[in-house]
């Protein structure tokens, strides 16, 4: 009798570990699915940068790019000192006219 008690415990916990092996597994096989997901996803914006920097005119379009930009710097800081000087030039004969109007009255 004592034989059946221990087979019977035995038996009821082997159901027990198999729910909870089965629940083990599923939850690293849900872990390994995203992981899969997030590694499919990886891949395809390497293949996507590999396929941009295998571009041989990407270099040469780059330069232009900041050749043009700082053209366009070199412009509008040129703009901005001649609007400065003319904002002095201005600032000078105002004060020259208003000294003539002192004079004159």
């Amino acid at each position: 009798m004592g034989r059946n008690i221990t087979k019977d415990k035995y038996h009821n916990n082997r159901d027990e570990i198999e729910k909870s092996n089965k629940k083990k597994i599923e939850d690293l096989q849900d872990e390994i699915d995203l992981l899969k997901e997030e590694i499919f996803k990886l891949q395809s914006l390497k293949e996507e940068e590999e396929e941009r920097n295998a571009d041989p005119q990407l270099l040469k379009r780059q330069k232009e790019t900041t050749m043009n930009l700082k053209q366009d710097h070199n412009k509008v800081v040129t703009d901005i000192t001649v609007a400065k000087n003319r904002i002095k030039d201005l600032d000078t004969r105002k004060e020259i006219l208003n000294m003539a109007i002192k004079d004159i009255l």
